[in-house]
């Protein structure tokens, strides 16, 4: 029945966070070997302006970084190369999961070599594999070792193209709780001083968002509201004239001011054109303003200047 089937979705769901929860109190005492096998790309950009891309790929695991063979002038560079990751020791699974696989493609140039894009295993399918793999572990008598979880991916890099590997976990050991207890009380009060640092960060941080939320909501709110505006300049009338040098010898010249409005809607700036010799100056001119942000348009209204041509600001 349908109420039978949430009722097992809920548990299984219970089951697999507290198996998560597990994992993460015990990752310190737990470790796996990680193989990943580099096949091929496809689709990468190409970075030369002469010929094509000559990628390589960085493998990263935890700490340790590997590097394959530079495929010259291809787009479609087929690697088939190995890289095992441990350090004298398979890998904690504390290293594995704060830093999970990721391969980075770079262009090898001569000056500096330029990056084509990357991809990565999520934390989420990481923790599955190695659930999975302690899993198969257990179920096979001690001493003895379970069969290599192996899985296989195609992703897309976050420029262009697509990376295909896949992934061994093998060797995935983890501490019973018995030996880990003693394990954790061994340095009781580095344990609490750190439980009570990252609880106050995390309070702190609370307090911190609900402060701020309301203005943060008013200001998304603004920023997500915009509308079209059309503003129209039409003339000056009797405007300063600033050009007469006739006034220095006590008459009137025939120069008059040469008038443009400049001006700001909000962050977009508009500039009509100059009227020569004009202190009554018609413009009619329109500026269409397309998605004017309410909240720019509080923050930065509606600004008007005049400027004389060869003066500058006049009001």
């Amino acid at each position: 029945s349908i109420g039978d089937e949430q009722s097992s979705s809920t548990l299984s769901t219970l089951i697999g966070t507290l198996k998560n929860i597990d994992l993460y109190l015990r990752k310190d005492f737990a470790s796996a070997r990680i193989i990943i096998d580099l096949y091929s790309a496809s689709g990468l950009y190409n970075a030369d302006e002469i010929g094509k891309s000559d990628p390589w790929c960085q493998v990263s695991c935890g700490r340790v970084e590997k590097q394959s063979r530079t495929k010259w002038d291809t787009l479609e560079p087929l690697y088939n190369e190995r890289f095992l990751f441990e350090r004298n020791a398979p890998l904690t699974v504390t290293d594995i999961l704060d830093r999970p696989p990721i391969l980075q493609i770079y262009d090898e140039d001569i000056s500096a070599d330029e990056f084509l894009g990357e991809a990565s295993i999520s934390y989420n399918s990481m923790i599955s594999a190695i659930h999975t793999a302690l899993e198969r572990q257990s179920s096979v008598p001690r001493g003895m070792t379970a069969e290599p979880l192996v899985l296989h991916y195609s992703l897309e890099l976050n420029t262009q193209g697509t990376i295909d590997f896949s992934m061994t976990v093998s060797d995935a050991i983890i501490l019973p709780w018995l030996e880990v207890i003693p394990l954790l009380f061994a340095t009781p009060i580095a344990i609490g001083r750190t439980v009570v640092a990252e609880m106050s960060h995390l309070i702190s941080s609370t307090f911190e968002l609900l402060t701020h939320l309301p203005s943060r909501l008013i200001n998304l709110r603004r920023a997500a509201t915009s509308f079209d505006i059309t503003l129209k300049i039409h003339k000056g009338v009797d405007l300063v004239n600033v050009d007469d040098d006739g006034h220095l010898f006590g008459i009137k010249g025939d120069n008059m001011s040469d008038p443009y409005v400049s001006g700001r809607v909000g962050l977009k700036g508009f500039h009509t054109k100059t009227i020569d010799n004009s202190l009554n100056p018609v413009w009619d001119e329109e500026f269409f303003f397309k998605d004017a942000i309410v909240h720019d348009l509080i923050s930065g209204g509606i600004s008007f200047e005049l400027f004389d041509e060869d003066v500058g600001l006049l009001s």
